[in-house]
């Protein structure tokens, strides 16, 4: 199907970030980022609702850093902070 996205890619950020912002393409290594992490916190339920929690503190002009910051707090409230922490390193997010 034309309208799927990877997640499971190794793009890291900011070298395969689109310099047009291309948001659909940037939206891969972000979103490789919270797979990575969900895999690593092994319980997806917690996972999905610290993901989904983090975004009600993005505002559209978020930064990727900010927006990795503010899950990662979000995380550390259940205590799955580390799993963050190390899928946003590795994506190079932080």
């Amino acid at each position: 199907m034309h309208c799927l996205r990877r997640l499971d890619g190794t793009k890291p950020y900011p070298d395969d970030l689109h310099s047009r912002r291309e948001v659909h393409a940037d939206g891969e290594i972000w979103s490789a980022a919270l797979w990575r992490a969900r895999q690593l916190v092994r319980d997806s339920q917690k996972a999905d609702r610290i993901i989904l929690e983090a975004q009600f503190d993005f505002a559209p002009d978020t930064s990727f850093q900010d927006a990795a910051l503010a899950t990662i707090a979000t995380a550390a409230k259940h205590h799955a902070d580390a799993a963050f922490r190390r899928a946003f390193t590795e994506r190079g997010f932080l």
